[in-house]
């Protein structure tokens, strides 16, 4: 029985990730309301903020590499 509860609920967590994933890559977002779109554009600009971010950081470890040599 409590097999069975867990079950039901990973799903629903796996469920609700998949949402989440798929309005994050622009799918059925027809449905959100104004509050949703504009948590979903922060996620988006924090991770956006986070890649570019690595992006400089690998950039600026190949120029050292660069001037070592």
């Amino acid at each position: 029985q409590q097999v069975k509860a867990d079950a039901l609920s990973l799903a629903k967590k796996l469920e609700a990730l998949e949402d989440s994933k798929r309005k994050i890559l622009g799918e059925n977002l027809g449905g959100c309301s104004t509050e949703e779109l504009h948590f979903l554009e922060g996620k988006i600009e924090k991770s956006l903020r986070v890649i570019r971010g690595k992006k400089t950081q690998l950039l600026e470890q190949q120029i050292a590499k660069l001037k070592e040599k």
